[in-house]
């Protein structure tokens, strides 16, 4: 499966990867002990929350269901490849994506390394994260049940 949040010709000035792992340093200097699958939901939910509101995602990736251990999920080739660097080798306890400004330990926990910078994103894309995080962020809710919910993500399913 696949869910596909629209080709829009768009210039990007920063690629998927810088974006993504800006979006990742935004999130968890805002949400306190964030954890790299919930990261990558709210992540999706708020390129989800822009195309839907202007007509572009933030990340300009499409996403596919995903499977990670027993759970399948939507992701961006970009986050997954993040998502997937888990089970770390036992030699480190962290995961280091410091060139993106953060690290990841050995149970999944995000460390910011800097603030995220604020020149990636529109102002579209920071008010679609933050209200993300406002709806999403804090509560340690089931994303995968509530992203079940929102009739207009069944409809980008291919």
């Amino acid at each position: 499966m696949f869910y596909f949040l629209g080709v829009v010709n768009v210039k990007q000035k920063n690629g998927p990867q810088e974006i993504v792992g800006e979006m990742v340093v935004f999130l968890a200097t805002r949400i306190h002990g964030l954890h790299v699958e919930k990261c990558g939901l709210l992540i999706f939910l708020a390129d989800h929350f822009h195309f839907v509101r202007y007509g572009r995602s933030i990340t300009c990736e499409p996403y596919y269901l995903w499977r990670l251990g027993n759970k399948y999920f939507p992701s961006s080739p970009t986050m997954f490849s993040i998502l997937n660097s888990i089970p770390f080798d036992h030699q480190n306890n962290l995961n280091d994506f410091s060139e993106s400004g953060f690290e990841i330990d050995a149970i999944g926990k995000i460390f910011t390394m800097r603030p995220a910078n604020p020149y990636v994103f529109s102002e579209s894309d920071i008010e679609a994260m933050t209200q993300i995080i406002k709806d999403y962020g804090k509560e340690n809710k089931d994303l995968f049940k509530q992203i079940d919910k929102i009739e207009s993500v069944k409809t980008c399913i291919r």
